[in-house]
């Protein structure tokens, strides 16, 4: 695009700065910009200016209101809720007058100069690196604030290449960034592949170039198609192998929208055929190098390691020390109380199709909060269970929920599955040194919490929630003040225990710990027969208040136990003991569990039956049964390949544009290594390593082989997770967040307060704070066209323009479907998954054990990834 065709743009800039409702438009009378500015090479013509500015906006805060923030940070008679509101408040009248002025400064493209010279185009984007943070409160925390701190990308074209040599470049913002620019020796933005390296074990092995510049679209990269690439060896520089640059045109559409998925142009670096390992980097001429890599089976391993350490970080009712990590923390959650709350959460939700749940007292179906049932039901006198304290933490917040049996089972699962590549000592956990695999050793750390749970009539209740979300205080979880109490065991919970305590029991027999498996084996024994008795079947009553309403509400358990759970805890006891009783009922009617079937890797794990995959054989009467399920793992992951080669175009195992569930991306359910948990068991009944290879590329994927060369796992890699919704890393001692976190992301649609507080800035009025309210939006020029938008005409351009698989929002807190993660749905999965395809005998090594968090995270190359 042409200077002159933007021409229109800057002068919009001018529609743009008279919406500023607390400064006057003249340049002069503003204070001097002084912004974090880094220059990101994409070719030898094009290049991206990255602009961050909440330092500025801070200082220029503090200038004008650090006094009284302090002491409103001071004044003990002030509700910490209200010094939140002053903070927010405050710092939001300094963004709505500075940030588009500064938006629309950068978008003055005529006004740049390079060495001197008019440059050709430019385009622009911004995005969200984090939730704004401001001041200190009385936990030595900053405030969180209901703003957004932003990353400003200007991408520039050339009108000619760049000579290697100073570069100098003046922005319209009065300020200047000097680069030196180094040819084909230059690091590139354009490379995106798995950033720990590829595995000598996959087939297939590609990296990509690509960028999307904004409101300039997408970057043409045609001009390199049918070049050379080459791959050299770091330290000597040899060419160890040569390839050719191909198109990879796989970009869908998504038609209500008319975006793209992508919206770039995707070029793509075949290097299959080369298998030596080593290490390695990329270099084009035109564009420069990559950064290097490692090809070797080892890269899984360290995957594997990484995403354990997820797992560990969020185990709760326990120190963790230098010893075992650099992000330590205190030992929490030690008491827990009896409570007599149904443990099933969609139970506590309206259906009036079923009759099991809660019903007021006409017989309706009902919502319930389980927050405030809780909350007004607690058992009287207390009663303190001893000794009842582990398991994982659910995500951000510190409750112990059903849903973790999907990480024992992943666990369990994954060595059933490749039994070989898991050993004790592998993952730098207190157990290590035992004698028994690290990795079944933090499948018992979130299992011994249900054993000790159990009732002497063998229930178990599968719920460990407080009454509310945790309080500022307790975002360190050893200073919680929340109140924990332990579920009511239902025939359901009872069942699913039963279920993982049997397959616990199983894994700890197959490698010769019978003395461990004993305890797990009788447990199970008792919850099953507690699941099948049906007087234990629960219906009770509950207070139930709203406002100055008080009733009864009547909750009545599930009358029909779950199939799954039968058939998987029947099994394993069958196998335990050899006793078919336990598998009576399935053995009676094995066709009415065949729907059961149909639904894995939907409503149930993939692996939920992996057992059936392979000692299927062990039981006659199963025999058709355990066929089906294979059959069923054989069609999804013949189906995943497909999907993996075509549908999109940097490779993952998701439905096409057009398919009914494509947008069905969040709280995990596209994340590439969860899916590819099918592909795996696929490939270990049929050794067609087609299905290995597409669980290759879902791990590319996931390591930054994607359209934002962003691993999705913080820790792993280079390029990845810096901030996201984590509450003990806003008051450990590290200034990185831990590693192992994988947020959702994801969400397909765009979160509300993107648009809020991102690409607009839209506040009501709040008077008694001085805050005469924001309409603003911030969309680029070229969309906006200078005109005032409201919230929604913002948000409609925005879905227009903004390609699904880059939508990147982080506000942490404020953006909890993208920001949070959950062990169940986003760690395990990728833990389970890279643990199988990572070679026998892995072992971390000095540098992978030493490491030690960031001390400044705002230079990690994931703090303000490429949009």
């Amino acid at each position: 695009m042409s200077i002159s065709s933007i021409r229109i743009s800057a002068a919009s800039c001018l529609a743009l700065l008279l919406l500023l409702p607390l400064c006057t438009v003249g340049q002069d009378s503003q204070p001097a910009l002084s912004g974090r500015l880094e220059v990101r090479i994409l070719d030898d013509r094009h290049l991206v200016l990255v602009a961050i500015y909440d330092q500025y906006l801070r200082d220029l805060l503090n200038q004008r209101e650090g006094q009284r923030l302090q002491a409103v940070a001071a004044n003990p008679l002030i509700k910490d809720w209200s010094k939140e509101f002053h903070h927010t408040y405050a710092l939001a009248r300094v963004i709505a007058e500075q940030r588009p002025r500064i938006a629309a400064l950068l978008q003055q493209y005529s006004s740049y100069r390079l060495n001197g010279q008019e440059l050709s185009s430019g385009g622009y984007f911004l995005n969200s690196t984090r939730q704004s943070r401001l001041g200190r409160s009385p936990t030595g925390q900053p405030y969180l604030t209901n703003n957004a701190d932003v990353a400003h990308f200007v991408f520039l074209t050339v009108p000619q290449a760049l000579t290697v040599g100073q570069q100098d470049l003046e922005v319209p913002t009065g300020e200047r960034v000097s680069f030196i620019y180094r040819g084909n020796e230059h690091l590139s933005h354009l490379y995106k592949f798995n950033q720990l390296g590829f595995s000598t074990a996959a087939g297939q092995k590609y990296a990509y170039l690509g960028a999307w510049q904004g409101d300039a679209g997408p970057l043409d990269l045609s001009r390199f198609f049918g070049q050379e690439f080459r791959l050299h060896e770091t330290g000597s520089g040899r060419v160890a192998y040569r390839g050719r640059i191909c198109p990879r045109e796989h970009d869908g559409i998504w038609e209500p929208d008319q975006v793209p998925f992508c919206g770039e142009m995707v070029a793509e670096l075949d290097l299959s055929p080369f298998n030596q390992p080593g290490r390695y980097y990329f270099a084009i001429d035109g564009i420069g190098h990559s950064r290097d890599f490692l090809l070797s089976a080892d890269t899984l391993g360290e995957a594997f390691y990484v995403h354990c350490r997820g797992l560990y970080q969020k185990r709760c009712g326990m120190a963790k020390d230098a010893a075992c990590t650099n992000w330590p923390g205190p030992a929490c959650h030690l008491q827990t109380y009896r409570g007599d709350f149904p443990p099933n959460a969609a139970h506590y939700r309206k259906n009036d199709q079923r009759k099991y749940g809660f019903f007021d007292s006409g017989g309706r179906s009902v919502n319930i909060d389980h927050f405030a049932l809780i909350r007004q039901n607690v058992p009287q006198p207390l009663e303190l269970l001893p000794g009842l304290a582990g398991g994982w933490h659910d995500a951000a917040d510190y409750d112990r929920r059903p849903q973790h049996f999907r990480v024992v089972n992943d666990l369990l699962a994954a060595f059933l599955l490749a039994e070989e590549n898991f050993s004790d000592a592998q993952l730098q956990i207190p157990e290590s040194g035992n004698g028994i695999p690290d990795i079944i050793d933090e499948a018992i750390w979130g299992m011994r919490l249900w054993l000790r749970a159990q009732q002497p009539n063998g229930g178990v209740g599968t719920w460990v929630e407080s009454t509310s979300h945790p309080s500022r205080l307790g975002h360190d979880p050893g200073q919680d003040p929340g109140r924990f109490y332990l579920s009511l065991a239902t025939r359901e919970s009872s069942l699913e225990y039963a279920a993982h305590a049997a397959m616990l029991a199983l894994v700890l027999q197959k490698i010769g710990r019978h003395d461990d498996a004993a305890p797990y084996l009788q447990s199970a024994l008792r919850a099953f027969q507690y699941a099948l008795d049906a007087r234990h079947r629960q219906e009770r009553q509950y207070r139930w208040k709203q406002g100055s309403n008080e009733a009864t509400v009547t909750y009545r358990d599930n009358p029909e136990l779950p199939r799954q759970y039968l058939l998987k805890a029947g099994f394993n006891l069958f196998l335990l003991t050899g006793m078919h009783e336990y598998l009576q009922e399935v053995e009676d009617n094995p066709q009415r569990y065949l729907p059961i079937l149909n639904d894995i890797g939907g409503k149930y794990p993939p692996w939920l039956f992996v057992e059936l995959s392979l000692f299927g054989q062990q039981n006659p009467r199963l025999l058709k049964l355990a066929s089906q399920h294979d059959k069923i793992i054989l069609a999804k992951a013949s189906e995943m390949v497909q999907m993996t080669a075509g549908n999109h175009s940097y490779r993952l195992p998701w439905h096409s544009a057009g398919h009914r569930f494509v947008s069905h991306t969040s709280w995990g359910n596209c994340h590439p290594l969860r899916q590819a948990q099918v592909l795996f068991l696929a490939w270990k009944n049929t050794r067609n390593h087609a299905f290995l290879d597409a669980a290759f590329l879902a791990n590319d994927w996931h390591n930054g082989g994607n359209p934002l060369g962003l691993s999705l796992t913080s820790g792993l890699g280079y390029c990845y997770p810096v901030h996201f919704l984590d509450l003990p890393s806003y008051t450990d001692s590290s200034p990185e967040f831990v590693p192992g976190i994988t947020p959702y992301r994801h969400t397909f649609g765009i979160d509300y307060n993107d648009i809020k507080l991102v690409h607009g800035l839209f506040k009501p009025p709040r008077l008694d704070h001085n805050f005469s309210g924001q309409a603003i939006t911030l969309l680029p020029l070229r969309w906006s066209q200078g005109k005032v938008l409201s919230e929604k005409q913002t948000r409609d351009i925005l879905l227009q323009h903004w390609p699904i698989w880059r939508r990147n929002v982080n506000l942490e807190g404020l953006s909890v479907p993208a920001s949070e993660f959950s062990i169940h749905e986003t760690i395990a999965p990728a833990a389970a998954l890279t643990g199988c395809l990572m070679p026998p005998g892995w072992r971390p090594g000095p540098e992978l054990l030493g490491r030690r968090p960031a001390a400044q995270v705002e230079d990690l190359p994931g703090f303000a990834p490429l949009p």
